[in-house]
């Protein structure tokens, strides 16, 4: 009887070794089935009674995006709580004094209602925009929300591939400002304000301003044109202005080469006798990717990439009219943004890692990984710990935004 049973079991067990053989499979190599595999236990985390919870390492409240969804911590209540509703939401944008949040919900289709929902500091809804009760034309989206003060909003509307419009709303008067977009192209740092007031600007028109009407492009201060590309195929880089001195700059692809524009305004408008173009020196194959000044010293940086995708990092000189090759960025350094602070220039990577300038120049990986503060580390982790507790449902798995803190 007991051979017999053996037996029995060893067959079962080659006919369930020969179905998972013949089992077709994903591309992950796990096979596919009709019947859903039994979930993984559950991590349950322990309730922590009200008076034995961890302190912030932080003080006032604070609001984080996690993927997709913004999050919301009280300091009073120590609790972390869901912002809005259970939909898809971009990053939260702080006003200057960080009493008010603006936090845009992602349109599932063009010009389809997502409202840009605004909240105080204790995030009780102050204002909910339907832009698409504003903007009677059909639009993809809102691609951008920036603070102008703390009262005013630059709210950018993407129409196509390569315009965007610019309103101003008021949160003070509850109403915008100008009836029409200020139009731009698409892009970065295409339209920088000269002050609070949301009346004056310098904007790239862009190259297809005109929906798919090619066009040279044009930059304009107080709607005065101040450059005009010869040709329609000139590109124009991010604008870069210094509203304590008055100064901006902006670079120019030419099929010639680069140049970096450089100007002045003052409360009239444009000054013309203070604009000269630096010729760059950077050969007209590399792209202009992104660039940063400190117009105190008159040192600039300049961040390029050839057609091969080699990035090469200059220094330009405003005062001396000259641009120096610094380094060659190695595949270590992911792509990013340059700043430059207090402690010299360094490049923010879309993961929210920080690299920071060598000393050395001309060598191969010219920045190095700086690691993150541990006030930074100990606010995330509060944070995440926090919200396991008060929001198991949300995935911890999701890439963790930038901490905005209200005082």
């Amino acid at each position: 009887m007991k051979k017999r049973t053996l037996a029995v079991f060893s067959f079962l067990c080659l006919a369930l070794v020969s179905c998972n053989a013949a089992s077709p499979r994903s591309e992950t190599g796990r096979p596919f089935s009709s019947v859903s595999a039994s979930p993984p236990p559950m991590e349950v985390t322990r309730k922590v009674p009200e008076n034995e919870r961890e302190k912030a390492p932080f003080q006032g409240n604070a609001v984080f995006a996690l993927g997709e969804n913004v999050f919301f911590y009280d300091q009073a209540k120590n609790k972390v709580s869901a912002v809005g509703p259970d939909e898809p939401k971009g990053k939260p944008v702080v006003s200057p004094d960080r009493s008010r949040v603006a936090v845009p919900l992602l349109a599932p289709l063009p010009n389809t209602p997502a409202p840009l929902l605004i909240y105080d500091r204790e995030m009780k809804l102050l204002t909910e925009l339907d832009m698409t009760k504003t903007e009677k034309r059909e639009f993809w989206t809102v691609a951008e929300v920036r603070w102008l003060s703390n009262d005013k909003l630059l709210i950018g509307l993407d129409y196509n591939l390569y315009v965007r419009g610019y309103y101003i709303y008021d949160l003070s008067r509850q109403a915008f400002l100008n009836e029409f977009p200020v139009l731009t192209k698409v892009g970065e740092d295409v339209l920088v304000p000269l002050d609070e007031t949301g009346t004056r600007f310098l904007l790239q028109a862009g190259n297809e301003r005109y929906f798919n009407q090619k066009q040279p492009a044009e930059v304009i201060l107080d709607n005065q044109t101040i450059y005009r590309a010869d040709d329609d195929e000139t590109v124009v880089g991010g604008i870069r202005v210094d509203t304590g001195s008055g100064r901006f700059v902006f670079p120019i692809q030419e099929k010639k080469g680069n140049r970096l524009f450089i100007g002045a305004y003052d409360s009239q408008g444009w000054i013309a006798d203070r604009t000269s173009i630096l010729d760059l020196n950077i050969p007209a194959n590399e792209v202009v990717m992104d660039d940063a000044y400190d117009f105190g010293t008159d040192l600039g940086y300049v961040l390029t990439q050839t057609e091969l995708g080699e990035r090469k990092l200059y220094q330009a000189r405003l005062k001396e009219q000259k641009t120096i090759p610094l380094a060659v960025l190695g595949d270590e350094i992911p792509n990013g943004r340059l700043k430059l602070g207090a402690d010299g220039l360094s490049l923010l990577a879309e993961d929210g890692c920080r690299f920071v300038l060598q000393p050395s120049s001309g060598e191969k990986g010219a920045f190095h990984e700086a690691p993150p503060s541990a006030s930074d580390e100990q606010a995330e982790a509060f944070l995440r710990k926090r919200l396991g507790e008060d929001v198991p449902q949300a995935s911890q798995s999701e890439p963790f935004h930038s901490i905005e803190f209200l005082r």
